[in-house]
């Protein structure tokens, strides 16, 4: 079968592997059952969420780049997956010690994310060059996808046992299997794959789109130690690291916070959280195709736009339909940016070392994922209410936009420097 065809396969066996390692977005519904069942606090128990975010920025940053060299995408994938699964599994086994909390979730299982979620992101834009805003929103909102399924699924397996350790037990064995099986559809995109496929598509009448992406990864062909000196890279790391803390406030905090605004129950404010992901799953779908139309960073500066009116109604707004509709708003833009990461370094810095230089970029996920709740969490437990947080995240936005805006005028600048040397060159021959 040519690859072209084989690699439908592979995008969707990522997609479902994703799905599985999703499961850290579920990771509000184990909290209460392991306070209780431990007489740990809530604090405690979210310092393996916080060493997990950690860990993988870490891993990530300084190792993503030694383990995709070390590794085909479909080793590196079932390792981690056996990571991941085994991570969850062993957490049925916990004797009460708070540190197999934070090694086996906080480390191991974040080892076992680092080496599947974001390697996949970057592998799906080496199988689909030619869109690679649908390939990396798959990917992402198979991600995105985790809290929508596993968070009630977990949810009744500690119901109907009233044990967390048998929700630990049976989920482990399944990302285990699901996710070291799955990872056997990943195939190897053969040499000059990427130059056919943007050649092709740009022949057969979706061209100019295509042709003005390859002419941005001609100048913008950098690796990763030119990657990280250069002033651009810090731009686009401000944009999105900011952007994406604003809906991260959100995804944090919202069953609280309509319980606070419009006393809600846990279980009815459920409901919005469930609305809320929802809206993050179809943003990473929606946005990443978008952008193959209309260019990723003109969309990273809509998402920031759209972002401010949807925080702005938070701010403003009284009738409950109309704050949960704002809600999953702000998800929606959190979603487009998140799958948008991979697809923006690949405009600006070029598709040749994506997965050393996403490895690097992907610690703006990490940094968001740490920012946002942290600042609305602060904001809350010192004024009592979230209002102050809305006004912070249109901040964020508007900042976010600033930096966006600036590196489509570097960009451009830069695009018709490499233009008139071409034409010098030329000239001189």
């Amino acid at each position: 079968m040519d690859f072209k065809k084989k690699r439908w396969i592979s995008l969707y066996a990522g997609f479902v592997i994703v799905a599985l390692a999703g499961n850290g977005y579920a990771w509000s519904v184990y909290q209460m059952p392991l306070v209780e069942k431990y007489g740990w606090t809530i604090s405690q128990v979210s310092i393996s969420y916080t060493t997990g975010f950690l860990s993988g920025m870490f891993i990530s940053l300084f190792f993503g780049a030694k383990l995709r060299k070390m590794f085909k995408t479909r080793t590196e994938v079932f390792i981690g997956g056996l990571l991941y699964g085994g991570a969850i599994f062993m957490l049925s086994q916990m004797t009460g010690q708070l540190w197999q909390l934070v090694v086996l979730h906080g480390m191991v299982g974040s080892l076992g994310v680092s080496m599947s979620y974001p390697v996949l992101i970057a592998y799906s834009q080496e199988i689909f060059p030619e869109k690679p805003g649908f390939s990396g929103g798959i990917m992402a909102a198979g991600y995105g996808l985790g809290a929508v399924i596993w968070a009630p699924l977990a949810t009744k397996i500690y119901t109907s046992t009233g044990d967390i350790s048998s929700a630990f037990f049976y989920l482990g064995i399944t990302f285990m299997v699901g996710m070291a099986s799955m990872s056997l559809l990943l195939f190897t995109p053969p040499e000059g794959f990427r130059e056919r496929m943007i050649k092709e598509a740009a022949e057969t009448g979706t061209g100019e789109k295509v042709r003005t992406a390859r002419v941005r990864e001609v100048v913008y062909d950098i690796d990763k130690p030119e990657l990280i000196r250069t002033p651009l890279f810090y731009m686009m790391m401000v944009t999105v690291t900011l952007g994406i803390a604003c809906g991260g406030m959100i995804i944090n905090q919202g069953s609280p916070i309509v319980q606070l605004k419009f006393g809600m129950t846990a279980t009815e404010a459920a409901t919005v959280v469930g609305s809320v992901a929802v809206g993050n799953t179809i943003g990473r779908f929606l946005w990443g195709t978008v952008s193959d139309r209309i260019g990723k960073v003109e969309t990273v500066k809509i998402l920031h736009v759209l972002q401010i009116i949807f925080m702005s109604t938070l701010l403003i707004v009284s009738s409950k339909t109309l704050f949960v509709l704002a809600l999953m708003g702000t998800t929606f833009c959190y979603g487009g940016l998140a799958c948008l990461l991979a697809p923006v370094t690949g405009e600006l810095f070029g598709n040749a070392n994506i997965s050393a230089n996403y490895s690097v970029a992907y610690s703006a996920y990490g940094l968001s994922s740490l920012l946002g709740p942290l600042v609305i969490a602060n904001i809350r437990q010192t004024t009592g209410e979230y209002t102050l947080g809305y006004v912070v995240a249109i901040v964020f936005s508007f900042v976010a936009l600033a930096a966006a805006l600036f590196i489509e005028k570097r960009a451009n600048q830069i695009r018709k420097e490499n233009v008139a040397g071409q034409f010098e060159v030329e000239g001189a021959e």
